[in-house]
């Protein structure tokens, strides 16, 4: 259901370290396919806002067959 609501979406990834009020960075994703890639920000306006820990990124990437 989730891939259903997201697919095609623009979503705003915000990473931060250790406070989500002072983030290190952003990226503009879309889910396509079953899958997220990052996309230019002129992709569109993003609806959906992503925060996201650097430490949990970091756990997705290392156990993404997971």
């Amino acid at each position: 259901m989730a891939g259903r609501i997201l697919d095609g979406q623009v979503i705003k990834l915000v990473i931060y370290e250790e406070n989500l009020d002072d983030p290190c960075c952003f990226a503009h994703i879309m889910y396509r396919s079953g899958r997220f890639e990052k996309v230019p920000p002129s992709a569109g306006q993003p609806r959906i806002s992503w925060a996201l820990s650097r430490r949990s990124l970091k756990d997705i990437i290392d156990n993404r067959r997971e």
